[in-house]
């Protein structure tokens, strides 16, 4: 994941856990979490924790997967 950000009239470009700590800085209901995300960076545990956020995460297949042949699903 990659996130760009503008600060003083310049792009910069987050990738990893770090893009997923200036998600949290930047979305309130995430708030919360960033103490613990500071603590895991601290640990050094923060891109074990993403790997894992990214290898167990959940992908919405577009819905014309089935039109396209790739559907996994039976029609009856």
């Amino acid at each position: 994941m990659h996130i760009i950000v503008t600060k003083q009239e310049k792009y910069v470009v987050f990738k990893g856990f770090r893009a997923f700590v200036e998600i949290t800085k930047y979305t309130p209901l995430l708030w919360p979490l960033f103490p613990l995300l500071g603590l895991l960076n601290v640990l050094g545990l923060g891109p074990k924790f993403y790997q894992w956020l990214a290898d167990n995460r959940i992908i919405v297949p577009n819905g014309r997967m089935c039109e396209e042949g790739l559907c996994d699903l039976q029609k009856k």
